[in-house]
């Protein structure tokens, strides 16, 4: 455990996990409200501030959602991947003949907890320091004596308040611990308490309120809810990580048996080819090496059929790449929590005044603004980032098939996956808010409240009047539904066309260019930008409606009979052109495509 504790403390993730703290802490500060309102008036040649400002700031500070969202992933940086690595180094096979499991699996245990309490405790402290240094000089002035009696009350309080962390802290490494090891995957380890601590976020304040021992924020807000305070918060936080030990001493035992009886692929199932007679078509599922021959008959419809066949054979392998790959699962977990979080203004709203919602109003309102539609768009970067997929199956596709079938292939994997990733986004939104949803096809109060008297202008929602008079719910969950699903596969397509002209690299930064482009042709960002009076604003609205594919995407910026913007129609057979040309640019850019296969699975 010594050992373990000198290479936590020198490794570039404690120093990264510290700053992480110190600069969470620091912004909640600097974007406080009454941080901001009392600076904008403040005068250091005239008057001093209160006496416990820097105290009461600090503490608002370790309550925001900042440092309550920062602190599980600073408390997974420092240790939580040390069994991944001393599994693939091999280094625990010279280890383990000096001791046992039990006491090796110990140790991890109580390196973890130490060092990611230390991390998150010296962050703070560090922060704490700048606080009062740029503080304390402002403050009101005091005797020699009245200073030291409050310095010394008032480090008191902070020590106790850093020392709150800790329990929770140890609770989140531990299930980066867990994680990590279960899934032999270093992010994982590193990004599972994250996630972990928004699903809880997610069905406490969505579903169970009034659980407050449910809520991950209340193991780091202090506040009065907990019976008896810190001694219930310690007791709660010992009896989770107590069980979240015993479960990782399993994982630990099983994952290092799979590594001593045939390493990291032991687990994985011997591929089997299927040999089919030319000729006969089969009448069993593919296999994941496996390649229809069907026997060319005279005419179009037998090749074509032949063509087809192999092309979703390619899609199938795709899909077969999404088992035991972490990356899946973190974007649809990316997407869940997003989806939480661009929900939450219309769910508080109907929660605050106690109005019922709609099923698709949520969606239809999140969804019907096109800065929402580009941030989940962005996360189809990490879904497809392996796309064209060139793992270690792929040389056995191309000498049965030609390259244009492959692609096609490809093609079909992204659009099905683009529209499962829309209707996941779609199923989620709505079970999230259906706690007070009706089914109905009628707009509800809170639509009316929204927009007839301008609070959804007030809460930036796009809870406009056109809309709601002239279309219903259903009708305009399905369109936007459409318009962002053309709009993601108008995304990736371009990911996949610079994809195989310039690579990976190309990729990621054509998609980035063309969201920014979308970002900076939106009507408000234009006449900011540009300085355009209030009467050019129907032009820009008009002029961006038309060169912006993002503001094609979105519902509200259409012609619904009474101005000059694109309609839906009109918008969709641009889409569908671009796709289209896309597509067909990918299947030119495909014959000149150099292939370069990696040694493995392609994760």
């Amino acid at each position: 455990m010594i050992t373990d504790l000198k290479r936590s403390v020198r490794s570039p993730r404690m120093l990264a996990s510290i700053l992480l703290v110190a600069a969470a802490a620091i912004v909640a500060i600097l974007t406080n409200s009454d941080f901001i309102s009392t600076m904008q008036t403040f005068d250091p040649t005239k008057e001093a501030l209160p006496t416990n400002f820097c105290h009461s700031m600090m503490m608002e500070a370790l309550t925001a959602d900042t440092v309550l969202a920062v602190v599980p992933i600073a408390a997974a940086l420092p240790f939580s991947c040390c069994l991944i690595e001393d599994i693939k180094s091999g280094f625990y096979k010279h280890y383990l003949p000096h001791t046992n499991r039990k006491k090796y699996v110990a140790s991890k245990v109580g390196t973890n907890a130490v060092a990611s309490a230390l991390a998150v405790v010296v962050g703070l402290a560090i922060a704490y320091a700048a606080a009062y240094a740029y503080f304390m000089p402002l403050q009101e002035a005091y005797t020699l004596a009245e200073e030291q009696a409050l310095s010394m009350e008032l480090f008191k309080m902070n020590i106790g308040t850093i020392l709150r962390f800790i329990p929770a802290t140890v609770l989140w490494a531990s299930i980066a611990l867990i994680c990590g090891t279960a899934g032999m995957d270093k992010f994982l380890s590193y990004i599972s308490p994250f996630i972990s601590y928004y699903i809880l976020v997610i069905v406490s304040e969505r579903y169970f309120r009034n659980i407050y021992v449910l809520n991950p924020k209340n193991y780091l807000h202090f506040g009065s809810g907990w019976p008896s305070e810190n001694s219930a918060l310690i007791l709660s936080c010992c009896i989770a990580i107590l069980f979240l030990m015993i479960a990782f001493a399993v994982v630990s035992a099983k994952v290092a048996d799979i590594e001593n009886r045939g390493g990291a692929n032991y687990r994985e199932k011997p591929l089997r080819i299927k040999k089919v007679r030319k000729g006969k078509v089969p009448t069993q599922p593919m296999t994941l090496f496996s390649v229809e021959t069907i026997d060319k008959k005279k005419g179009l419809f037998g090749g074509l059929r032949q063509d087809l066949s192999e092309s979703l054979c390619a899609m199938r392998f795709n899909f077969h790449s999404w088992k035991n790959n972490p990356r899946i699962a973190l974007t649809f977990a990316f997407a869940l929590i997003l989806t939480f979080l661009l929900t939450d203004k219309v769910a508080t709203f109907a929660y605050t005044y106690g109005t019922t919602m709609q099923m698709f109003e949520p969606f239809v309102w999140t969804f019907g603004d096109s800065n929402s539609i580009l941030l989940m768009s962005l996360l189809l970067l990490l879904l497809f980032s392996d796309v064209p997929n060139l793992g270690s199956g792929v040389p056995y596709y191309l000498i049965r098939m030609k390259r244009r079938t492959w692609l096609v292939g490809q093609m079909i994997y992204v659009i099905a996956v683009t529209i499962l990733f829309c209707l996941f986004v779609l199923v989620a939104t709505t079970i999230m808010c259906m706690q007070n949803s009706f089914i109905g096809n009628l707009w509800s109060e809170t639509a009316a409240m929204l927009g007839y008297s301008g609070e959804g202008q007030r809460i930036l929602l796009p809870a406009f009047v056109k809309t709601l008079e002239m279309s219903k719910p259903l009708q305009c969950m399905l369109t936007i539904v459409g318009q962002m699903t053309l709009y993601t596969l108008l995304v990736v397509s371009i990911m996949l066309l610079f994809n195989l002209l310039k690579g990976r690299v190309a990729a990621m930064g054509s998609v980035f260019a063309f969201s920014l482009y979308g970002f900076i042709l939106n009507p408000q960002t234009m006449m900011s930008l540009m300085r355009l009076p209030d009467d050019l604003r129907y032009r820009a609205n008009v002029f961006v409606g038309w060169i912006s594919p993002l503001n094609h995407a979105t519902y509200h910026m259409h012609n619904f009979g009474y101005d000059k913007l694109p309609t839906l129609t009109q918008s969709n057979l641009i889409f569908g052109g671009l796709i289209i040309l896309m597509f067909i640019l990918c299947l030119l850019a495909i014959k000149r495509y150099s292939f370069s296969f990696t040694s493995g699975d392609n994760n």
